[in-house]
Parts: C-alpha cells; sequence; structure tokens
C-alpha cells in the first residue's frame, strides 16, 4: 500500500481572551480537524519575575531570623546567595456562568477557560548567625 501523510501546524498569538473560542471555531470552521494544545503565556514576565525574587529575600530573611530567635543567636549578613531559576504555573479556574448557562451556551463558541498565570522565584539564602 502506497500514501502519505501530512501534517501541518499553526500558532496564533491572541492577546483578547473573549476571542480564542472564536479564533478555534473559525479554524474548525476552515477544515482543521485538530485544534488545541492552548497556552497562556506572560509577554514580558521580567518584572513579576524581579517582584517574586524580591519577595523571596524577604520571606528568607524572616525564616532566618525565626531560627536565629529559636537557636537563642542573633541574625548576620547572608554569606550566600543562590538563585535557583522560576517558574511558570497557570491556575486554572472556570466562569461557570459563561459556559453553563443553557442560553448563552449556544452562542458562546467553543468555551476556553480563563486563569491566571503564577510566577515565582526560588533562592536559596545563607546567613551568618
Amino acid at each position: 500500500m502506497k500514501g502519505y501523510s501530512v501534517s501541518n501546524s499553526l500558532t496564533v498569538t491572541i492577546r483578547d481572551m473573549k476571542l480564542v473560542g472564536t479564533a478555534i471555531d473559525a479554524a474548525v470552521a476552515a477544515g482543521s480537524n485538530i485544534a488545541g494544545g492552548i497556552q497562556f503565556s506572560i509577554a514580558d514576565s521580567s518584572a513579576y519575575y524581579a517582584e517574586a525574587l524580591a519577595q523571596a529575600i524577604v520571606n528568607s530573611k524572616s525564616k532566618a531570623a525565626a531560627l536565629a530567635k529559636a537557636l537563642g543567636v542573633t541574625i548576620g549578613n547572608p554569606i550566600e546567595v543562590i538563585e535557583n531559576g522560576g517558574s511558570y504555573m497557570p491556575v486554572l479556574y472556570a466562569e461557570k456562568e459563561a459556559v453553563m448557562s443553557a442560553g448563552r451556551m449556544s452562542n458562546a463558541g467553543t468555551p476556553v477557560q480563563t486563569g491566571e498565570l503564577e510566577v515565582s522565584a526560588n533562592i536559596t539564602v545563607v546567613f551568618g548567625y
């Protein structure tokens, strides 16, 4: 048996969440037989990551102070600070009113859950005592 298989993929960036379902519907109507792989991301996460790093430093000082108090010592200056990297974690939640309402469901198109992206920073700080 002779034949061939062709696969083509397209990545589309949509900045307005209200248009995502409509875009998926249009792709399927145009003949796409596989649609999915929706990914949410932040265009420029540097400010959020800097904020997460600053909060990680504050948290490390607080934890070091609690340990120092329990040990009966005084916390000193940081001896070493290591940035362990960060991550983005989607936190999805359903807008039930938008997707469950029978009257609105017929006009809603493909439902897409909205959500949040969590930016985190991980550090290791070694304090002197």
